[in-house]
């Protein structure tokens, strides 16, 4: 309940990329009845490739964590292989069903597509369509429309983990900063006010430093995780921290 009391105004788009397309599909992302103006700030564009990375990422921290606690495994092993089968597996397919749907052009049921002289130059899928497409292929149990929601990514365990990974990434990068400001160095920000460019460019060295290649660490990745990061440290601090 607590969009209640913020300041939303009805978001009248009725169309969504390939992406918001397929993780509808999944269940993973929701028609968005609110236009909320705080992430609109932050100009979100859901990215599943990303979004599907990060849930993995923290399915391996677990299993990681587990093993230097010399914890069972081969429950973490199970949930990597579940999540790969649910979500990996079904996003590639569900993607090769949407662009497939697409390449019909004028015979196709997704509709919304925008094209110049024939050519597409950006794909953009009305919802009436996308939902009739797929209640279609599945059952009217299936409507995206069954759960219009707030424009954020389905609540489910692995988001409650991405949170507490975002607050205690929060936690270091506010320690970092603090130790540096400590030591006279202040082009990292101040604490709960991180200079995210300086913060990026210096992680991104560190990593071209250890691997040749940064794969799923791209520049929007890392400011993004750092810009998320900083807002779950303090929005937890705001809620639990001493009065």
């Amino acid at each position: 309940m607590n969009h209640l009391l913020k300041e939303l105004r009805l978001n009248t788009k009725t169309s969504c990329t390939v992406d918001e397309a397929v993780g509808m599909m999944l269940g993973v992302w929701g028609v968005d009845c609110f236009f909320d103006e705080e992430l609109n700030e932050h100009d979100y564009t859901f990215c599943l490739s990303e979004y599907l990375f990060e849930q993995r990422d923290i399915l391996q921290n677990a299993h990681n964590e587990a093993l230097l606690n010399n914890e069972p495994l081969q429950p973490h092993l199970e949930k990597i292989e579940e999540f790969d089968t649910n979500y990996m597996k079904r996003a590639k397919m569900y993607l090769c069903l949407v662009e497939d749907e697409i390449a019909k052009e004028s015979e196709s049921q997704l509709r919304g597509v925008i094209r110049r002289n024939g050519v597409i130059v950006k794909k953009r899928i009305t919802l009436a369509s996308l939902d009739e497409w797929w209640t279609q292929k599945k059952d009217a149990n299936h409507s995206i429309f069954n759960e219009i929601r707030h424009n954020a990514p389905k609540n489910n365990t692995e988001s409650e983990l991405n949170l507490n990974a975002n607050v205690t990434f929060g936690l270091l990068l506010n320690a970092y900063i603090h130790d540096h400001v400590a030591n006279g160095v202040h082009k990292f920000g101040a604490p709960n006010d991180a200079n995210i460019s300086a913060v990026y460019t210096k992680l991104s060295n560190m990593l071209a430093q250890e691997i040749e290649t940064s794969k799923g660490q791209s520049e929007k990745s890392i400011r993004d995780r750092i810009s998320a990061a900083q807002k779950a440290y303090k929005d937890h601090i705001s809620e639990h921290g001493k009065n």
